[in-house]
This record gives structure tokens, C-alpha cells and sequence, in this order.
């Protein structure tokens, strides 16, 4: 029973997120179509079987929380920047600040040291090749996964949602009136993390 309710916990805080930047960045007129709600679906179902598992194993309140947070980050992120829409910063800046603030008031600065490692790449992108695609927001999402999932992972996490950008990218291209698709790295990235949070918790 306790894992029905986090499952529908976690649920139901990543459809608030995404309700919630909706209504701050509209995404226009793919919002409401059968992908995007197929998309929604996907993740507050992701997202609750996160939940689920983490009580089915006993995991602490303050880990609840944190992935919670997390979670909620990842899918309004993945949801609103697949679909065009401009993610606020507050969103996953937020989760980033949250898990930071967490590890280093217990003395642990290697979620500190991951976030800028993953996180720099992505700024400097954002800094110095303007016409790429990429923002700030890139460079934010990519910082909390490395502070969630540590560098080592992190690093891999991050190199693997750059390779599917670069498969898409044809893709994307071809299906946009825009002459340069942006790059995107923020709804990969997002993606990438949350399906890696739930195979670890799976084969845990």
C-alpha cells in the first residue's frame, strides 16, 4: 500500500511540474495532440514507478524528497522542451540547488564537483557557439544529473544524450520550418536521466 501511494505521489508531482510550466511557457499549438499527452503519460508513469520501488525498498524520507524533486525536474523538463517550449530555469535550477545544498550541509562536495564537470561543457557551448542551439538551461539539467548520479555516471549519462541528439538531429531538421533546429540537449538530457534513474532502482 505504501508504495501505491509514493507511485501515485510521484505522479502526481511531476503532473503538477508540467502543469505548472505550461502554464508559465505555453508550448503552442502540440500541446493537447495524442504525442504529447502519450509523452506526459510516459513520464508521470516513469516517475511513479521510481517512487514505487524506492519505498518497496525501504528508502529514506530525505531520499523520497530528493528523487521526488528530481523526478518532477526531469519530466517538466523532458516534456516542455520536446515540444518547442522554453523550460524555466527555476525548474531544474531548483532540483540542482536541493541536492547541492543537501550533500554539502553533510559535508559531501562530490555532488558540487559532479554538477560543474557535467555542466561546463554545455555552459561553455552555450557561451562560445551561440548559433548551436544550446542555452543555459542545457547546461543546468546536465549539472543536476551529474549531481545525481555522481561524475563518473554522470559523464557517461551526459555523452550518451549527445550521441542521440546527434542521431536526431537529421531528423529534427527535416520536420521544422526553421532553417538551424536547436539543439535540443535539455529534453535528451532530461530523458536520458530519468530512464537511467529507473534502470538503476529496477535491477537494484
Amino acid at each position: 500500500m505504501n508504495a501505491l501511494i509514493a507511485a501515485l505521489v510521484f505522479a502526481a508531482l511531476v503532473y503538477v511540474a508540467i502543469s505548472l510550466c505550461e502554464r508559465a511557457s505555453p508550448p503552442g499549438d502540440r500541446t493537447g495532440t495524442v504525442a504529447s499527452e502519450a509523452l506526459r503519460l510516459f513520464l508521470c508513469a516513469s516517475s511513479a514507478i521510481v517512487g514505487g520501488i524506492l519505498v518497496a525498498h525501504a528508502a529514506t524520507p530525505e531520499s523520497l524528497f530528493a528523487i521526488g524533486i528530481l523526478c518532477a525536474a526531469l519530466g517538466a523538463t523532458c516534456y516542455l522542451t520536446t515540444l518547442d517550449a522554453v523550460v524555466p530555469a527555476v525548474v531544474p535550477g531548483t532540483a540542482l540547488a536541493i541536492l547541492i545544498g543537501a550533500a554539502v550541509l553533510n559535508h559531501d562536495f562530490g555532488p558540487l564537483v559532479s554538477s560543474v564537470v557535467t555542466g561546463a561543457p554545455f555552459a561553455a557551448t552555450a557561451l562560445v557557439a551561440k548559433d548551436s542551439g544550446a542555452d543555459w538551461r542545457d547546461s543546468i539539467v546536465a549539472a543536476l544529473g551529474g549531481a545525481a548520479f555522481g561524475l563518473q555516471l554522470g559523464i557517461v549519462v551526459v555523452g550518451i544524450a549527445c550521441i542521440i541528439i546527434a542521431l536526431a538531429r537529421p531528423y529534427i531538421a527535416r520536420h521544422r520550418t526553421r532553417p538551424q533546429p536547436p539543439a535540443r540537449f535539455a529534453s535528451a538530457l532530461a530523458a536520458t536521466f530519468l530512464l537511467v534513474l529507473l534502470g538503476q532502482l529496477a535491477i537494484s
